[in-house]
């Protein structure tokens, strides 16, 4: 599901469970406070998040540039006076442009993960109280959605971040929208003249500066406890492995054991739902597998093979989810003993950890080779004009050459009035080299013009190269 789609459904449906008080909702005054202090988390993540997804694309396009360019070197290595070297450097910037693609494409990947990842902590976070929500102190909760599986309230807002990066951005006085930040990016990211290195230390900065904050919005998080008020959901524990026993020991028994809730078996059966179409997005990570839990991650993809399992139809699952939940109680020891189970308020800051210094390490190296592949297009260009401003000087010479040629012949011609078959045979010969000479300087200066298509469009060399002194005089100071 992609992150800019909007989830109103997901609006109407919290509003109707406030409502009807179900297992997720929360009257208490705690809640509102609770929940600022997890919007402020939230919103540096999509800030992180926009601006890594806007920097690398800008990146992207201004690669396909230098792509064009080389590959436009490649088909017109003959123009050249060292060719084969041109075609060859050009062929390295081609592989060049394919790595930082390459790592574009990465990051958007990895930046999409660390969204989709905290989504999941905030959804695994409440799965672990949703027995007895009124015991402790959250902000965010879980919804039902219909007949399918339980997603997180967080997910609605990054369904729409467009409207959430901006309602963040309103809340710190900053009058910012992703299409402001994008025409910014791509204005910066763009212009030739803009210092890449200079530009590359301010996006690294502005991404630790995020980065140093995550302990203080997590600390934050954690101790909001107000006077006589029950624990913070962030300060427990309980690692997914635990969460989806406990929900499957309630489906196998088909009892809400000491639950408070009245529809907690039912909403147990849409937690594991929930899990196994985790697992059966095979492009995005899930809980089982990133908490070490191999067995049951096996257990999971085999049941979804067998096709019993109905993402949006948790009663005609039920069956198949029972049975499975069956086999994970019976050998807890087998599908649960998980590698790296951790609390959810330890994912929230691992995505961090994780997240951050590979964004800058893939923003390095692309700008690394983006720069050296630029530096090998412009200084071919640069080469390619030179040569064809030699071209036209030798060219101007044999005009030279051919007008005395032809004061000569008019000088034969009065002295040598018998000579005419000769001298109209000398004529047809020297028109026709004329002809030919006046051809290719037309060529060269079509030459010349095609080599600053080459460029970017934007270097004040190549401008300079183009609009030099006048012909006359740069061949008469070459000769």
């Amino acid at each position: 599901m992609s992150v800019f789609q909007r989830a109103t459904f997901l609006v109407l449906a919290m509003f109707m469970l406030l409502c009807n008080g179900n297992t997720d909702a929360s009257s208490d005054a705690y809640k509102s406070d609770q929940k600022k202090r997890e919007q402020v988390f939230l919103c540096g993540a999509s800030n992180l998040y926009v601006n890594w997804t806007v920097t690398f694309d800008a990146l992207r396009k201004r690669a396909a540039k230098v792509k064009v360019a080389a590959e436009k070197m490649v088909r017109d290595f003959r123009l050249y006076k060292n060719a084969d070297e041109i075609k060859k450097n050009a062929e390295g910037v081609i592989e060049r442009v394919k790595t930082v693609v390459g790592n574009t494409t990465r990051a958007l990947s990895v930046s999409r993960e660390f969204m989709d990842g905290i989504e999941r902590d905030f959804f695994n976070a409440f799965e672990g109280i949703k027995d007895r929500p009124q015991h402790f102190v959250y902000g965010h909760s879980n919804l039902d959605a219909n007949d399918g599986k339980r997603i997180s309230e967080v997910l609605g807002f990054f369904n729409n971040i467009t409207k959430f990066f901006t309602q963040c951005k309103n809340g710190t006085g900053e009058n910012v929208t992703v299409e402001l930040l994008e025409q910014k990016m791509m204005k910066e990211v763009d212009n030739a003249s803009t210092n890449l290195t200079t530009w590359e230390q301010e996006q690294v900065s502005l991404w630790n500066s995020t980065y140093t904050q995550v302990n203080g919005w997590l600390t934050d998080m954690r101790s909001h406890k107000p006077e006589n008020s029950p624990t913070n959901i962030w300060n427990r524990t309980e690692a997914v492995p635990d969460i989806i026993g406990e929900d499957c020991d309630k489906i196998r028994l088909d009892s809400k054991k000491n639950s408070t809730v009245a529809n907690i078996v039912n909403a147990a059966y849409k937690s594991v739902l929930r899990h196994m179409g985790d697992v059966a997005n095979g492009t995005n990570r899930n809980s089982l597998e990133e908490n070490g839990c191999k067995d049951a991650y096996a257990l999971f993809n085999s049941t979804m093979k067998q096709g019993n399992i109905y993402m949006n139809d948790v009663n005609k699952s039920k069956d198949a989810i029972k049975a499975m939940c069956s086999k994970i109680i019976n050998e807890q020891t087998h599908h649960l003993n998980c590698t790296a189970g951790k609390a959810p308020v330890e994912w929230l800051k691992k995505r961090f950890d994780d997240a951050v210094p590979e964004m800058i390490a893939l923003l390095s190296h692309s700008l690394a080779q983006l720069k050296d592949a630029e530096k090998v297009v412009l200084l071919g260009v640069g080469e390619l004009i030179v040569e064809k401003r030699k071209l036209l000087c030798d060219e101007t010479r044999a005009l030279e050459a051919i007008n005395s040629t032809f004061d000569e012949l008019g000088a034969q011609q009065l002295r040598f009035l018998s000579s005419v078959s000769s001298l109209e045979a000398s004529l047809a010969t020297e028109s026709t080299k004329m002809t030919e000479a006046l051809s290719k300087s037309e060529s060269a200066l079509m030459g010349v013009k095609n080599a600053s298509n080459l460029s970017l469009g934007s270097s004040n060399a190549l401008r300079k190269a183009e609009e030099g002194d006048p012909l006359e005089s740069t061949c008469r100071h070459a000769s």
